[in-house]
C-alpha cells in the first residue's frame, strides 16, 4: 500500500486543492441536480475540486472519480434543498 501511495504522489498528483464545506456541498448538489445520484461528502470533494479549478481544464476532457453514497438521508436532503 505504501508503494502505491508513493507512486501516486510522485507520478500522478500534479497539484493539491483545498475545498470548503460549502464547495463540497456544491459538488454533492451538482451531481444530484444533473444526474440524480446521491454521493457522500468524500465524493463531493472531488467534484468541488474540479469546480474550483474548472477554468484550468477549459476545452479538455476530464474525469472525476466518484465513489461512496454513505450519507444520512436527512443530511443529504438538507444539502440539496439549500442554496
Amino acid at each position: 500500500m505504501l508503494l502505491s501511495f508513493v507512486y501516486l504522489i510522485l507520478f500522478v498528483t500534479q497539484q493539491q486543492v483545498t475545498v470548503t464545506e460549502d464547495e463540497i456541498k456544491d459538488g454533492m448538489r451538482l451531481v444530484f441536480d444533473l444526474h440524480k445520484k446521491v454521493i457522500e461528502g468524500a465524493a463531493g470533494v472531488s467534484v468541488g475540486c474540479y469546480l474550483k479549478t474548472l477554468k484550468k481544464y477549459d476545452g479538455q476532457k476530464c474525469v472525476v472519480v466518484l465513489c461512496g453514497r454513505n450519507v444520512d438521508g436527512d443530511i443529504f436532503t438538507d444539502i440539496v434543498s439549500t442554496k
